[in-house]
Protein backbone atom coordinates (compact mmCIF):
# COMPACT_ATOMS: atom_id res chain seq x y z
CA UNK A 1 0.00 0.00 0.00
CA UNK A 2 2.87 2.38 0.81
CA UNK A 3 3.90 1.49 -2.74
CA UNK A 4 0.57 2.78 -4.18
CA UNK A 5 0.79 6.32 -2.21
CA UNK A 6 4.13 6.66 -3.82
CA UNK A 7 3.09 6.63 -7.42
CA UNK A 8 0.37 8.58 -6.67
CA UNK A 9 2.78 11.20 -5.58
CA UNK A 10 4.89 10.83 -9.11
CA UNK A 11 1.88 11.01 -10.76
CA UNK A 12 0.91 14.23 -9.49
CA UNK A 13 4.39 16.02 -10.45
CA UNK A 14 4.00 18.11 -13.26
CA UNK A 15 7.37 19.04 -15.39
CA UNK A 16 6.64 22.17 -17.68
CA UNK A 17 10.05 21.55 -19.41
CA UNK A 18 11.68 24.83 -18.99
CA UNK A 19 14.74 24.26 -17.80
CA UNK A 20 16.20 27.97 -17.33
CA UNK A 21 13.01 29.04 -15.32
CA UNK A 22 15.16 30.12 -12.39
CA UNK A 23 18.33 31.61 -14.17
CA UNK A 24 19.23 35.20 -13.03
CA UNK A 25 18.14 37.72 -15.89
CA UNK A 26 20.59 40.65 -16.11
CA UNK A 27 20.05 44.11 -17.49
CA UNK A 28 21.83 45.31 -20.03
CA UNK A 29 24.15 47.29 -17.72
CA UNK A 30 24.98 44.43 -15.85
CA UNK A 31 25.63 42.48 -18.71
CA UNK A 32 28.27 45.43 -20.28
CA UNK A 33 29.91 45.57 -16.70
CA UNK A 34 30.39 41.71 -16.85
CA UNK A 35 31.49 42.13 -20.22
CA UNK A 36 34.15 44.79 -19.15
CA UNK A 37 35.49 42.84 -16.32
CA UNK A 38 36.10 39.97 -18.04
CA UNK A 39 37.95 41.97 -20.96
CA UNK A 40 39.80 43.71 -18.18
CA UNK A 41 41.23 40.41 -16.49
CA UNK A 42 41.85 39.13 -19.55
CA UNK A 43 44.17 42.19 -20.45
CA UNK A 44 45.38 41.64 -16.96
CA UNK A 45 46.23 38.02 -17.37
CA UNK A 46 48.28 38.63 -21.19
CA UNK A 47 49.72 41.48 -19.39
CA UNK A 48 51.58 39.22 -16.55
CA UNK A 49 52.29 36.50 -19.32
CA UNK A 50 54.11 39.26 -21.44
CA UNK A 51 56.05 40.64 -18.07
CA UNK A 52 59.69 39.76 -18.10
CA UNK A 53 61.33 38.32 -14.95
CA UNK A 54 65.06 39.61 -15.68
CA UNK A 55 65.92 42.70 -13.94
CA UNK A 56 62.80 41.94 -11.67
CA UNK A 57 61.60 39.95 -8.61
CA UNK A 58 57.77 40.14 -8.87
CA UNK A 59 57.71 36.73 -9.46
CA UNK A 60 59.19 35.77 -6.00
CA UNK A 61 57.37 33.69 -3.97
CA UNK A 62 59.40 34.33 -0.74
CA UNK A 63 60.62 37.59 -1.55
CA UNK A 64 63.61 36.44 -1.27
CA UNK A 65 65.02 36.02 -5.04
CA UNK A 66 67.28 38.73 -6.06
CA UNK A 67 67.08 39.91 -9.94
CA UNK A 68 68.70 37.80 -12.45
CA UNK A 69 70.08 39.18 -15.75
CA UNK A 70 67.94 36.49 -17.70
CA UNK A 71 64.61 34.73 -17.90
CA UNK A 72 66.18 31.11 -17.70
CA UNK A 73 67.79 32.36 -13.81
CA UNK A 74 64.71 34.13 -12.77
CA UNK A 75 63.01 31.36 -10.71
CA UNK A 76 61.56 30.93 -7.42
CA UNK A 77 62.46 27.76 -5.57
CA UNK A 78 58.51 27.28 -4.68
CA UNK A 79 57.97 26.86 -9.19
CA UNK A 80 60.55 24.00 -9.31
CA UNK A 81 58.97 20.28 -8.27
CA UNK A 82 61.90 18.76 -7.86
CA UNK A 83 62.13 20.91 -4.71
CA UNK A 84 58.38 21.03 -3.76
CA UNK A 85 58.22 17.03 -3.61
CA UNK A 86 61.69 16.46 -2.06
CA UNK A 87 60.49 19.27 1.16
CA UNK A 88 61.80 18.52 4.40
CA UNK A 89 62.19 20.26 7.71
CA UNK A 90 63.36 23.91 7.28
CA UNK A 91 62.56 24.28 3.73
CA UNK A 92 58.63 23.91 3.91
CA UNK A 93 57.83 27.33 4.73
CA UNK A 94 61.07 29.09 3.83
CA UNK A 95 63.14 29.82 0.59
CA UNK A 96 65.02 26.90 0.34
CA UNK A 97 68.30 29.18 0.23
CA UNK A 98 67.18 29.81 4.25
CA UNK A 99 67.62 26.14 4.96
CA UNK A 100 70.71 25.16 6.82
CA UNK A 101 72.36 22.58 4.44
CA UNK A 102 71.86 25.09 1.21
CA UNK A 103 75.60 26.26 1.71
CA UNK A 104 76.59 22.65 0.80
CA UNK A 105 74.16 22.34 -1.73
CA UNK A 106 75.77 24.64 -3.68
CA UNK A 107 79.30 23.79 -3.16
CA UNK A 108 81.45 24.16 -6.46
CA UNK A 109 82.04 20.37 -6.43
CA UNK A 110 78.36 19.76 -5.78
CA UNK A 111 77.31 21.63 -8.78
CA UNK A 112 80.09 20.11 -11.13
CA UNK A 113 79.01 16.54 -10.33
CA UNK A 114 75.34 17.54 -10.64
CA UNK A 115 75.59 18.59 -14.17
CA UNK A 116 78.45 16.76 -15.62
CA UNK A 117 77.16 13.32 -15.11
CA UNK A 118 73.75 12.18 -17.27
CA UNK A 119 70.92 11.93 -15.05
Amino acid sequence: MENMSFVAADEEFQFDGSPYIFEPEYTDEELQDMERRQREEQLEEANLMASTRSTETWWCSRKSCESMPSEQESFCCKEWDLIQSGQEGSWDSACVTSADDFPNLIHSAVLETFFLYQK
